[in-house]
């Protein structure tokens, strides 16, 4: 018995021929003659039902049974149960192939009923429904492959129809293995990178059944081909054996397959494109944008528009145009030139006009009608007669009299003496009341400045202006003015001085927001001021943030070091030290990640591989397995912190695939110029030869 090292496989060549390939449904629908011949005349409702698809939904939440109802029940057996023994014999009596379990029925028993379950796993196939708050302490459900799917409360039609396609047909492919002989194994006796993927099922009667669901909905194809994220099926790892039938059953592994699962899981809890940096349609975008041509990336993007779409044709309907808008901006950024968003953009924007137009017509229907502005009894009388313009002057007057020299609105001198130039505008008298309340005006605004209101002075200096005021007495105003602007303005910047001063001495540099050193330096250069003492001040405060940058940086904070770089950058002082510092950073948050978000082993270029050793006696005993490794690879290449995972069986392995990787060396990795630490994981498995 000879281990024959492969980077990764020892192998027993075994001939056997391969089983046929499969009828796809996506090949049977893209075969356009006669598809209608091909579907048989049983509802599919029926069919489903009499190969056990049927869908049972343990929960007393009404909404929930609802909605899974709406979402499936035309085309899928649904029945609500509410009690687990109920259900329980369905499964058994093979009845049940599909159940939607309540985790908020279930309660601290949820574990122990997936973990029942697990018995049925080559039939049945297992959906959670939970609040978004608890689904997160789900996940390792799903990432563990013990429940198929999770189904945020309270859930979203268009989401439950598609996880429900997803199980359905899940489900006929559980029954096609069931039905279906076991595939010979087929090794190969050559070396090879990576394991081959499995040929797929043969094709069985069962098939009828998924063509003629695809043929009701494509959707289901697309759903059914998400893979939860799984360890053990990631490209380029190495292998001391062929993949068992089942794992060869699996997809390709992918490079981006955390990615794809990080994105799977944005989807099934409804986030498409919200929160920034953390949806779905941010995931695909960023698989796509490194690879084009990316399949598995390129079909859920499209299931993403199609369900924001969805989203936008439901605002649509129900007036929340604000969201119509969210979910047209998200699809731009993927799809800019799609017919369906100028259609539906097209509709927003009349429903947009419609509702601004309706809002109007109510407004004026609700306001009441504005009153003329008060006219005194005087004004009123004199007004038609041919003494109107006496009377304009004479009431302009007494206002100017009792200082109503602009307020109140209507009532006031500048009021009235305006509409008496409406009457005769060359006229003497008017001209005469003009000049009057232009002076009145600037003496107004003298006494207003000596008093300290700047603001009010210079606001009757306005209107003096509109008048045509040209005086000696103006220009000492507005000298007057002026001087008192300065010296609020030098109050102001002292005060601002004073308290910059005093929050850089308390260590308040970049909070309170708004009151801190950083914010009252920045108000005082928005008004120009670059003095000594400022400069000084500034001076200090960017010697400061340097220092707590990089205080924090030496001691591993990147967290603490970002608000004081963030600070510095907007200071605008020392940009050049910003930009260091910020490199800095970025640096230490990619070690920190590259030593906390292990990547398969084979993104990384073996330089030096080792051939793993077969135990003796497990040779001589005829046992095969494999164990799986975590390490980090230094700045030289080497292995380091190895540890094991798992491994099957465990206890016979281990030590052998140790001292296989301890001797490893790899390419340094690399990004941006900078070598760095990377955590990888890899299987070797053990195949007698």
């Amino acid at each position: 018995m000879v281990a024959e090292y492969q980077d990764r496989t020892v192998t027993r060549a075994v001939d056997a021929p391969k089983p046929p390939e499969p009828a796809k449904v996506r090949d049977i629908l893209e075969y356009r003659v006669g598809l209608d011949e091909t579907l048989p005349p049983t509802p599919l409702r029926d069919l489903l039902s009499a190969s056990g698809a049927n869908v049972f939904v343990l929960s007393v939440d009404a909404e929930l049974q609802d909605t899974v109802q709406r979402a499936g029940g035309d085309q899928y057996p649904v029945y609500p149960v509410a009690d687990w023994h109920e259900l329980r014999a369905a499964i058994e009596g093979g009845r049940c192939g599909i159940a939607v379990l309540d985790a908020a029925l279930l309660g601290p028993a949820l574990a122990r009923r997936i973990a029942e379950l697990e018995r049925f796993e080559d039939r049945l196939v297992t959906l959670v429904a939970a609040d978004r708050t608890d689904a997160q302490n789900l996940i390792g459900f799903l990432s563990d492959r013990k429940i198929h799917r999770l189904l945020i409360k309270p859930p979203a039609l268009g989401i439950t129809r598609l996880l429900l396609e997803s199980a359905v047909s899940r489900c006929i492919q559980l029954r096609e293995r069931i039905e279906s002989p076991p595939a010979p194994l087929v090794v190969e006796s050559r070396p090879r990178v990576a394991a081959t993927p499995g040929s797929g099922m043969p094709r069985l009667p069962a098939w009828l059944l998924a063509t003629a669901l695809a043929a009701l909905t494509i959707g289901a194809v697309l759903v059914a081909s998400f893979t939860p994220y799984w360890p053990g099926g990631r490209t380029g790892e190495p292998a001391v054996a062929p993949a068992p039938a089942a794992e060869q059953s699996a997809p390709p592994a992918d490079r981006f397959a955390d990615l794809l699962a990080r994105a799977e899981r944005a989807f099934m809890e409804g986030r498409l494109a919200e929160p920034s940096g953390d949806n779905a349609l941010d995931y695909y975008l960023t698989v796509l944008a490194v690879d084009p041509a990316h399949a598995v990336a390129r079909e859920r993007l499209t299931m993403v528009l199609d369900a924001l779409f969805a989203q936008a044709e439901a605002g649509l309907l129900d007036g929340s145009l604000d969201s119509v808008g969210a979910a047209l901006a998200a699809v731009r950024r993927a799809d800019p030139q799609s017919s369906r968003l100028a259609f539906l953009n097209a509709q927003l924007e009349r429903a947009r006009a419609t509702e601004k137009a309706s809002a109007t017509a109510r407004a004026a229907e609700q306001r009441p009608a504005a009153p003329p502005p008060a006219v005194p009894a005087a004004a009123e009388s004199a007004a038609g007669r041919p003494g109107e313009l006496d009377s304009l002057l004479t009431i302009a007057a007494a206002r100017m009299q009792r200082g109503q020299l602009v307020e109140p609105a209507g009532d006031s001198a500048r009021d009235y003496i305006a509409r008496a130039a409406q009457v005769s505008p060359s006229d003497a008298g008017v001209v005469r009341a003009r000049a009057d309340l232009s002076a009145a005006l600037v003496a107004a605004a003298g006494v207003v400045v000596k008093a300290g209101n700047v603001d009010a002075s210079a606001a009757l200096l306005d209107e003096a202006r509109k008048l045509g005021a040209k005086s000696d007495s103006l220009a000492l105003v507005e000298n007057e003015v002026a001087v008192a602007r300065s010296a609020q303005g030098d109050q102001r910047r002292a005060a601002m001085l004073a308290t910059a001063r005093q929050r850089l001495a308390s260590g308040a540099l970049i909070a309170p927001a708004g009151a801190s050193a950083l914010d009252q330096l920045l108000a005082l250069e928005a008004e120009a001021a670059d003095s000594a003492e400022a400069g000084s001040l500034w001076a200090e405060l960017t010697q400061a943030l340097t220092s707590s940058a990089t205080a924090a940086l030496g001691r591993g904070d990147p967290d603490g070091a970002e608000p004081w770089i963030a600070a510095l950058a907007r200071s605008g002082r020392d940009p050049a030290a910003a930009d260091a510092l910020r490199r800095q950073l970025d640096t230490m948050r990619l070690r920190r990640q590259y030593l906390t978000d292990w990547a398969p082993a084979g993104e990384l270029n073996l330089l030096k591989p080792a051939t793993p050793v077969y135990p003796r006696a497990e040779q001589l005993s005829g046992l095969e397995g494999w164990v799986e490794l975590e390490f980090v690879v230094d700045v030289n290449g080497k292995p380091r912190e190895i540890r094991t995972v798992d491994s099957q069986p465990a206890g016979h392995f281990e030590r052998a695939a140790l001292a296989a990787v301890a001797q490893y060396q790899y390419e340094p990795f690399a990004r941006g110029g900078e070598v760095f630490e990377r955590l990888v994981r890899l299987r070797i498995r053990f195949t007698l030869q």
